[in-house]
């Protein structure tokens, strides 16, 4: 078994809304919109929208016997992916704890704008040449090391962690 899949998990209450959301807008589709006539069919399409996005959730794939690595979304537990990349030999895996900045706002006539920050976990293979390949970013601490705990399991090399 060369094989390691690793997908998130999705909260309680995030299912629960997002089930709940999703049945109501492919109720209101299906029925609803039926006799109040065409003027809604976009808050159902919207509600259905933030079901799914809700209930959804990301993960990886990595093979190492064809050295290939590819990212998922799943949804219900079906795991979908598009391509495949390829990897070199991995010399060794790194796990460190970085700062992941995102801007929103600035753009056209509103100046007003905002800089979130988090910690995140970026898991990276290094070959030969010491260049990184960043394989996935887990959000926390346990959820990186229950990924390194399983890699460990499955391959041979190297796994250093740079925590604090």
């Amino acid at each position: 078994m060369n094989t390691y899949i690793y997908i998130e998990k999705v909260s309680l209450l995030k299912t629960i809304t997002g089930n709940i959301m999703l049945i109501s807008g492919i109720i209101g589709l299906c029925f609803i919109n039926i006799k109040l006539g065409p003027e809604l069919i976009f808050i159902w399409i919207l509600l259905c929208f933030i079901g799914l996005f809700l209930i959804s959730t990301q993960g990886f794939k990595i093979n190492f016997k064809s050295r290939s690595y590819m990212f998922l979304n799943s949804i219900y537990g079906f795991h979908f992916g598009f391509n495949y990349n390829y990897f070199p030999k991995v010399s060794y895996i790194s796990l460190f704890e970085t700062t992941v900045k995102q801007k929103i706002g600035g753009r056209g006539f509103n100046p007003a704008e905002a800089t979130l920050s988090g910690k995140k976990v970026k898991i990276n293979f290094f070959d030969e040449d010491n260049r990184p390949i960043t394989i996935y970013i887990a959000n926390n601490r346990s959820e990186a090391l229950e990924i390194r705990k399983n890699l460990q399991a499955l391959h041979t090399v190297k796994i250093i962690d740079n925590f604090n």
